[in-house]
């Protein structure tokens, strides 16, 4: 079954927020999981939903940053990366 709009909403702003968390880290760590458990509790986001949208993130916003090579080289999205899911209990590869 398709999801519905406002849960495709939700999962987009789940995975904003980690984006942003990954890339800047504008809030701390604590919060950004408290919110994020919040979401998927509150409107029933799966525990496989939460591991496509890490899965994504990392794909997008933190494998392009680690070639050293590169002006934009930032391993520091991976730190905080590895830091988020474990804070999740989730393990992406």
């Amino acid at each position: 079954m398709e999801p519905s709009f406002a849960r495709k909403f939700l999962i987009l702003q789940i995975k904003g927020r980690v984006v942003s968390y990954v890339a800047r880290e504008p809030e701390p760590l604590s919060k950004l999981v408290k919110h994020v458990r919040t979401m998927c509790k509150r409107y029933r986001i799966a525990l496989e939903d939460l591991k496509q949208i890490l899965i994504e993130v990392k794909k997008e916003s933190v494998e392009p940053f680690l070639d050293s090579s590169r002006t934009f080289y930032q391993p520091i999205r991976l730190v905080r990366f590895e830091r988020l899911c474990r804070e999740l209990g989730i393990k992406v590869d």
